[in-house]
């Protein structure tokens, strides 16, 4: 897809499609009738005061802390893999990202309070050739985050560092989701490609750390070996915690979790890139991943 025209038609289905592939990455969509249905649509320069959708079950959960966590960190996933998912899949896909205008860009909250859906019209892409457009977005998505994450501070009192952690997570986990899952092919790397798909993703975290302080926690590549002993792979430590494993015994620990130890890690990362038919379509390594 490497020199698709930024707003053609080709290119938005390219990035819709590199969309789908994400789970947790909203698919663009036209600009919906506002008002109607169940979905909450407010425009991007809005999304400091949808906090509010979620500020009572965070205040409802201030007996047991770690609904609070759990709550105020999933919206802030919410948000991040709303604005900044698809620029993330897009560049991978085919060297585009979202312009993100915050008037004309909406963000769906469904009934639990949390961003599930997003929308544009016109979908105004830019081009996202390496090297060339972090800055832009980076820019941004620091524009409609800050005041957001701003305010899930202010109600949960949950630390920044904390909160800022869910950017750069949700950054790399779309990134290597969507390269796993063959969204690569002419974008910023090859379909497959993790090592080139990771350098892409820090490309971007740092652009965002050079402007806000508070971001600190990153993401750190993991490589295991497949059951043959041969075969590596390579996945990712989160930055920072979802907390939802405070929520009870079955949520468990997720197996990105900085918590979870690393024999243990290793371990579930073999059996699920075992199972899972995105492994079995083939990876490349191309390169130390940590560059």
């Amino acid at each position: 897809m490497c020199g698709v025209e930024p707003n053609s038609a080709e290119a938005v289905a390219e990035l819709q499609r590199a969309c789908r592939l994400v789970a947790g990455v909203p698919v663009p969509e036209p600009v919906p009738v506002v008002g109607t249905g169940s979905t909450a649509w407010v425009p991007a320069s809005r999304a400091a005061e949808t906090v509010d959708l979620v500020g009572e079950r965070i205040r409802a959960g201030r007996t047991g802390h770690g609904t609070v966590l759990a709550t105020a960190m999933a919206h802030a996933q919410g948000l991040s893999y709303a604005v900044a998912g698809p620029s993330v899949a897009g560049a991978l896909a085919a060297e585009v990202a979202v312009d993100i205008d915050p008037e004309r860009l909406w963000l769906g909250f469904g009934r639990g309070g949390f961003c599930e859906r997003v929308a544009a019209e016109p979908w105004q892409l830019a081009s996202a050739r390496p090297g060339e457009f972090e800055d832009r977005v980076a820019e941004q998505i620091v524009g409609v985050l800050e005041p957001a994450f701003e305010n899930v501070h202010r109600v949960s009192r949950i630390g920044r560092r904390v909160i800022w952690s869910a950017l750069p997570d949700s950054v790399a986990a779309v990134a290597l989701t969507a390269s796993l899952a063959g969204a690569g092919g002419g974008g910023a790397s090859p379909a497959g490609d993790l090592c080139g798909a990771w350098r892409a993703a820090a490309a971007l975290i740092d652009a965002v750390a050079a402007r806000v302080p508070a971001m600190s926690a990153r993401p750190r590549p993991v490589t295991f070996t497949f059951g043959d002993g041969e075969t590596s792979g390579t996945w990712m430590v989160r930055g920072g915690c979802c907390f939802m494993y405070r929520l009870g015994a079955s949520t468990g620990y997720c197996v990105t979790c900085p918590v979870l130890d690393e024999d243990g890690r290793r371990q579930r990362l073999r059996e699920w890139a075992g199972e899972s038919s995105l492994w079995r379509r083939g990876t490349s390594q191309r390169g130390d991943v940590r560059r």
